[in-house]
């Protein structure tokens, strides 16, 4: 019985790319429409499934996903506490280690980042926060017009289905995302934190999402999550397989793929654009692959796998690419 007749549309990177012969990007013509996009996300993470979701909602539009990772949908990714385990091996995560911190004395830190559909939103700790208005507002008086607080609440509001106990116009009821705020008693020793607070001069903040509220203070953070209990990523908010199998013809969702450079051309004025990715698979590394993105190649690999990739192509410089 249907969905468990049917697996999740997950592809592997001969069905999405041309395979090349040599180091050089194949003529124009070689490229055939099977892989030719009009938009290639790079990264299948947090913020790629969500992109991904809305772009493909245009039915004239042919999207390309490419994810490291794999589906990784299992009982135990599920499970918040068991999805969270860093340690166990079943747990899709990279695990690096940090240069020794000079104002840590020293010290190695663990860097930890999802390595799945979904991306991070599969092993964190769920937690939804916006973020400051008056964080959003900087980036516009900076000159990044169309991100300030008040442009961005639309987009919030869209993907929230906020639960019955947080109120407020500033919260969706709509959307594809559950968010709820962490019981009281899921932590004894709340009153101790805010009776601490209190002693602070720290207030006691009911929505921690609110964009009227303090900046400062004790607050219940909000979580995505499932009213059952089962962790909710991105990945099955956005991208759930009755969504991924319907828009299958016009979204492709490539995982186990390593993007080893973002192919560019050099327009008018010195411009470059972003034209084409080359891949290859995790599993079977050495034949490498390509393809073509008609109006945008979108980077959303990551904390760590995004600016990677740019200093790749020294995009971003750094004196670590030598």
């Amino acid at each position: 019985m249907w969905p468990f007749s049917t697996s999740y549309p997950e592809l592997r990177v001969e069905q999405v790319g041309v395979l090349l012969h040599n180091e050089s990007k194949p003529e124009v013509a070689d490229i055939n429409e099977k892989a030719t996009y009009d938009y290639i996300i790079v990264g299948g993470g947090t913020s790629g499934c969500v992109i991904a979701s809305r772009l493909s909602e245009d039915p004239s539009l042919k999207i390309l996903v490419v994810e490291r990772g794999i589906l990784a949908d299992t009982w135990a990714s599920r499970v918040p506490l068991l999805s969270a385990n860093f340690d166990s091996k079943s747990t899709p995560a990279y695990k690096w280690k940090t240069v020794p911190q000079t104002h840590a004395d020293e010290q190695e830190f663990r860097l930890v980042a999802g390595k799945a559909l979904g991306g991070t939103s599969r092993i964190n700790a769920m937690l939804y926060t916006r973020g400051a208005p008056a964080e959003w507002n900087s980036w516009s008086n900076a000159g990044r017009k169309g991100w300030s607080y008040k442009d961005m609440l639309p987009y919030f509001l869209r993907s929230e289905r906020a639960a019955e106990d947080i109120t407020g116009d500033h919260h969706g009821r709509e959307g594809s995302w559950f968010i709820r705020t962490i019981e009281p008693w899921f932590f004894s020793f709340l009153p101790i934190v805010l009776s601490a607070a209190s002693i602070l001069n720290l207030p006691t903040i009911k929505d921690i999402n609110d964009p009227s509220g303090p900046i400062c203070g004790a607050a219940l953070m909000h979580r995505t999550q499932y009213e059952s209990g089962e962790r909710q990523p991105t990945s099955t908010a956005f991208l759930p397989i009755e969504l991924a199998l319907e828009r299958k013809e016009r979204l492709k969702i490539c995982t186990g793929t390593i993007v080893n450079k973002i192919d560019f051309k050099s327009e008018e004025e010195g411009i470059s654009k972003a034209v084409g990715i080359y891949f290859e698979s995790e599993k079977n590394k050495g034949k490498v692959f390509y393809a073509k993105a008609r109006k945008e190649v979108i980077v959303a690999a990551g904390t760590f796998g995004s600016p990677h990739l740019l200093m790749l192509r020294q995009i971003i410089f750094s004196p670590l690419i030598s």
